[in-house]
């Protein structure tokens, strides 16, 4: 694709293995500091004028150097994936790319900061995932780093095997953005599912997770749960606040089977739910989960994809939350269960109400029939009686 790859080694890094990675059809990685992204853009812009696209990662980027041919998708870095911005990004991305014959989109980041790193592994393999060039999540990952690891082979990557020269450019994805990058794929095997709010009644913890603390006698932990919005990180629920605002978390000793959390909030979009440990000393994070309501029936048990009924009973192992076998605060069968349902059950106060206007609404029209058939009654009998005698 490139007229002078040799070229742009020289231009650019001097001499040091290139970071230019063909990731698919038109999609290209590019790795530059901010203070060197001018030569990058020189580079393009003579290569490929009015043919390229920058998505960047950088903090900062002299958007003149690459023509004003450049978005940024920065807020990727510090945060949590969203499903519709990833879907919007990977549909600009193949529209640029599918305009005109020639155009190449580029991922413009920085290597040695992992997080970016990270947000850029994630652009790419969602964008293979979206364009149908791979058919899992897994493919997509391995095929990038495989790419990236060709991209910067030297003579020294010969004495290694293919397992170990192909790892030079594995980033290992957190379990959030692995997770939506599954989503992707789901719909794009599946098409677009609707969306409503789901219901989450309460919260199970399987196995209290063992966290050394010095405050406390009991061995075990204070696990309180949180429900956050992903899009703009407000929080819509704490186990903390059923326990009122002076009092502490129940501590859980690690020989009770489970802790039952009552949660019965309405969730949609984008959520992240964390288990933390609180104590006098401060908190921890234990584990933490990112999910999109839309696509809940990829979590649940025994749940088919629907429109119209999203519920089921979601579980999240060991596994699914991306916990270390090596880490020994949670015990081998850990696990969070989710109880959902499409629709909030009422809550007991508005039922009783609500029976209570029942009976009401009731004596009322039966005593107002009562009242009506009586002066019926009365009326005409009155007026017959009245003719009988006048007769």
């Amino acid at each position: 694709m490139f007229r002078s790859f040799e070229g742009l080694k020289q231009a650019l890094w001097g001499g040091a293995p290139p970071t230019l990675v063909e990731v698919g059809a038109g999609l290209l990685e590019l790795s530059t500091e901010a203070h060197r992204a001018s030569e990058a853009g020189a580079w393009l812009q003579e290569n490929h004028k009015d043919r390229f696209m920058v998505w960047n990662l950088l903090p900062e980027l002299d958007a003149a150097a690459f023509d004003d041919h450049v978005m940024s998708v920065a807020q990727l870095v510090d945060r949590s994936p969203l499903l519709e911005e990833t879907l919007r990004i990977c549909h600009a991305i193949r529209a640029w790319i599918d305009c005109d014959e020639g155009n190449i989109a580029i991922i413009v980041y920085a290597s040695s900061d992992a997080p970016m790193a990270v947000a850029s592994t994630y652009v790419c393999c969602a964008h293979l995932l979206y364009s149908r060039a791979q058919a899992s999540a897994h493919q997509a990952w391995r095929h990038v780093w495989q790419q990236r690891a060709v991209a910067t082979q030297g003579v020294s990557d010969f004495l290694l095997d293919e397992e170990e020269a192909a790892a030079k450019g594995r980033v290992d994805l957190p379990n959030s953005h692995m997770t939506y990058l599954r989503y992707i794929q789901a719909l794009s095997q599946h098409g677009v599912v609707g969306e409503e709010p789901i219901f989450i009644q309460r919260i199970v913890l399987h196995s209290i997770p063992v966290v050394a603390s010095s405050s406390s006698k009991v061995k075990g932990c204070c696990p309180v749960f949180t429900i956050t919005k992903a899009s703009n990180g407000r929080q819509v629920f704490s186990s903390d606040w059923r326990t009122g605002p002076d009092a502490s978390p129940k501590t859980c000793a690690a020989e009770e089977l489970s802790a039952i959390f009552p949660v019965d909030t309405a969730l949609m979009g984008d959520v992240i739910v964390s288990l933390h440990h609180h104590d006098v000393e401060g908190s921890c994070l234990l584990a933490t989960f990112s999910l999109h309501t839309a696509l809940i029936y990829l979590h649940c048990l025994h749940a088919e994809p629907s429109a119209s009924l999203q519920q089921g009973l979601m579980r999240l192992d060991r596994t699914a939350l991306g916990l270390s076998l090596s880490d020994t605060r949670f015990d081998q069968h850990f696990a969070i269960d989710l109880l959902i349902s499409p629709h909030p059950a009422p809550p007991r106060v508005c039922m009783y109400v609500c029976i209570c206007i029942c009976v009401c609404v009731y004596v009322v029209v039966v005593v107002v029939v009562v009242v009506v058939v009586f002066v019926f009654v009365y009326v005409y009998v009155c007026k017959g009686i009245c003719i009988c005698i006048c007769i």
